[in-house]
């Protein structure tokens, strides 16, 4: 293993609610149909390390930029880990195992998302890569 390094987990919108302004979406997927995800940079996400990575900014402030860049534009306000042992535990039948989350953002950003402007999340921090 390796020393920390930059990374992008990239998941794409789902749904927008107008009544809310909010946009929800897979901050990151593991697997598909139980076929493991991998991402445009040639990670597999694991639930687990995502949830794990998200608790401390769940607790924090939470703000959202578009392309991590400029103010802020909206906060990170749902964040639902989606792993084997929570959809059996609720029953939840769905294919994808990964985190859903929603953002409640302004309105220019819920524009731009309508418009077809913004493709999804991307998640920026720092992580150990291993090989797996």
């Amino acid at each position: 293993m390796t020393g920390a390094s930059d990374f992008r987990v990239s998941g794409a919108f789902t749904k927008a609610s107008d009544s809310l302004g909010v946009i929800f979406g897979w901050a990151a997927v593991e697997s598909i149909d139980g076929q493991p995800y991998i991402d445009s940079q040639d990670d597999l996400v694991e639930v687990a390390e995502m949830t794990k990575a998200l608790l401390p900014f769940m607790q924090g402030d939470r703000k959202i930029k578009i392309g991590h860049d400029g103010g802020a534009v909206g906060e990170l306000i749902f964040s639902w880990p989606l792993d084997d042992e929570i959809t059996k535990a609720f029953d939840i039948s769905c294919p994808v195992r990964g985190v859903l989350i929603g953002v409640k953002v302004d309105d220019s950003t819920m524009r731009a998302y309508k418009a077809g402007k913004l493709p999804g999340f991307s998640i920026a921090g720092k992580a150990r890569r291993q090989a797996i």
